[in-house]
């Protein structure tokens, strides 16, 4: 009895891991219109400038950018800038 209940521990507990471990590689991960708008936050444009470059709704970037700031886990629009320029190939 005791050996069933340290397997069922070790399968979940495994399973938590291989979870949080493909979250964390998948907040990474920038899809191709984020690291467009990426590109003009480093480059010091405007929200809205950012806005009329690539043609979304003010609302829609917004979208973009807290996707953003979640996947690289920033705190506010300043933070996910430094976190770009860290990351800046």
């Amino acid at each position: 009895m005791f050996s069933i209940f340290v397997l069922q521990f070790l399968r979940y507990f495994l399973i938590s891991i291989i979870i949080q471990a493909t979250m964390e590689f998948k907040q990474e991960e920038l899809v191709e219109r984020e690291r467009e708008i990426a590109g003009y936050l480093l480059k010091d444009f405007s929200l809205k400038m950012v806005s009329q470059k690539t043609g979304l709704s003010l609302k829609h970037l917004a979208a973009h950018i807290s996707n953003m700031r979640i996947k690289l886990k920033a705190k506010d629009l300043h933070q996910l800038i430094k976190l770009l320029k860290v990351r800046e190939p």
